[in-house]
């Protein structure tokens, strides 16, 4: 996708806000007990942040699969990003698909609680990156 500049930097703001927005979300669900929806919430954060980064980048990714594999390719081998960041990123889709598709799995506090101060860790190392 061929994106002028100022395109590219509107969608990473679109991006960006997205992330804060659905980290924000997590923490309202959290705090009403919500857990699935709050690992659901907190995962896509992730993900809309990750998507910034790659738009700003002018990195190409077209699933959430993709999401995983770019930023391990073009800035945890490079050394960009903590090797942290990429397992947090994993780690969370699993619980999202767990919470969202696994009729036999409830999150809980101890599932969520702990992942909300590094995702928002993980949306700030991105916004520094970007800027």
């Amino acid at each position: 996708m061929s994106l002028s500049n100022e395109e590219r930097q509107m969608l990473v703001s679109l991006y960006m806000n997205k992330a804060w927005q659905t980290y924000n979300d997590a923490k309202v669900a959290a705090e009403a007990g919500r857990w699935g929806m709050a690992a659901n919430r907190l995962y896509y954060s992730l993900f809309h942040a990750a998507t910034a980064l790659f738009v700003n980048d002018g990195v190409e990714v077209g699933s959430h699969k993709g999401v995983k594999a770019k930023l391990g390719q073009h800035y945890i081998v490079t050394g960009k990003m903590s090797i942290d960041h990429s397992k947090f990123l994993a780690q969370m889709e699993t619980l999202r698909d767990k919470a969202d598709y696994n009729i036999m799995f409830v999150a809980s506090e101890e599932d969520v609680l702990p992942n909300i101060p590094l995702a928002e860790a993980f949306i700030k190392e991105i916004e520094k990156m970007i800027a």
